[in-house]
């Protein structure tokens, strides 16, 4: 339990670098390639025009009816004007104010939506199929 803490207050930590660096950057004090480097581990981008793309998880492609209404609602009191359902199994956030990127963050993973893991080179929501290695339409078993 104690690493788990641990960890958690690690990703809190990035967070707050992340949120520093949309500041800096926002400023003209951060170069774009670092902003990079602090946001992509969250699957959070620059776009043009300085605004943000927020990448969310979306562990075995799915999003509930209940998730669902409540990232219409984030989106709709953060101003967030369009969400794009992604082939790699998550939501984008697009045209996010750098501004509102904290609280859209914090709102989401209040409700158990999270951006941990969304891009650059972490690990990525990977779904197959139930019948792996039973049906014999598939080419291999994809399980150990």
């Amino acid at each position: 339990m104690e690493r788990i803490e641990e960890k958690l207050k690690d990703i809190e930590k990035e967070y707050l670098e992340l949120q520093e660096g949309i500041t800096e950057y926002s400023n003209n004090n951060l170069k774009s390639a670092d902003l990079k480097k602090r946001g992509s581990k969250f699957g959070i981008y620059e776009q043009k025009g300085k605004k943000m793309m927020l990448r969310l998880k979306a562990v075995g492609g799915e999003l509930s009816i209940e998730k669902f209404k409540s990232l219409a609602g984030i989106m709709e009191k953060e101003e967030i004007p369009y969400l794009h359902l992604s082939t790699r199994q998550n939501y984008q956030l697009h045209e996010v104010e750098f501004e509102r990127v904290k609280d859209t963050i914090e709102q989401c993973n209040s409700k158990e939506m999270y951006f941990r893991g969304g891009g650059g080179n972490t690990f990525r929501s990977i779904l197959v199929s139930t019948y792996t290695g039973v049906d014999k339409r598939n080419i291999f078993d994809v399980m150990p």
